[in-house]
C-alpha cells in the first residue's frame, strides 16, 4: 500500500475487512476516529492435519501504528474469541522478521511446515502454532 495517503489506505482495509466478513469470516477492526488502521481475521483452522485448531488467517496494521500495542491487542482478541481451540495457528512469510518476532513474543513457535504463498507472487509461508492449554500433568 505503498505510494498512497493514509485515507486510502484505511478505505483499501475497511474494504478488505468487508471482504473477509461477508465470506464469513471473523474480523476485528482497529480504528483511530473514524480511520481504519488495522484488522484481523480469525477462524477455524482451514489446514488439514489440523482441524480442531483454530486460525488467524491474516492480521495488518498500518506501519504508522507500529509499536503502539495494537497489534497485540488485536491478537489478543482474536484468541479471547476462539476459547474452544487448544491450539492457534498462524502463516507468516519466510524473512518476515518483525511479525516472526511479534508472534514468538506471543508464545508461537514453528512447527516445520511451510507451503508456496501466492499472494500477488510466490513467496514461501511457514506455519507457526501457539499450545494454548497445556496438558495437564497428574499429580499422583
Amino acid at each position: 500500500m505503498c505510494g498512497i495517503g493514509s485515507r486510502a489506505r484505511s478505505d483499501v482495509l475497511l474494504s478488505r475487512a468487508l471482504d473477509a466478513f461477508r465470506a464469513g469470516i471473523s474480523t476485528l477492526l482497529a480504528k483511530d476516529a473514524d480511520e481504519v488502521i488495522g484488522f484481523a481475521d480469525y477462524g477455524p483452522c482451514w489446514d488439514e492435519d489440523l482441524p480442531h485448531a483454530g486460525e488467524v488467517y491474516a492480521i495488518y496494521l498500518l506501519s504508522g501504528y507500529y509499536g503502539k500495542g495494537i497489534g497485540s491487542r488485536l491478537m489478543n482478541t482474536a484468541l479471547q474469541a476462539m476459547p474452544e481451540h487448544d491450539e492457534i495457528v498462524v502463516w507468516v512469510f519466510e524473512g518476515n522478521e518483525r511479525a516472526i518476532r511479534f508472534y514468538e513474543g506471543l508464545g508461537f513457535r514453528f512447527d516445520g511446515k511451510s507451503q508456496v504463498l501466492d499472494f500477488g507472487g510466490e513467496a514461501t509461508g511457514l506455519r507457526m502454532r501457539l499450545r494454548r492449554y497445556p496438558e495437564a500433568k497428574s499429580l499422583c
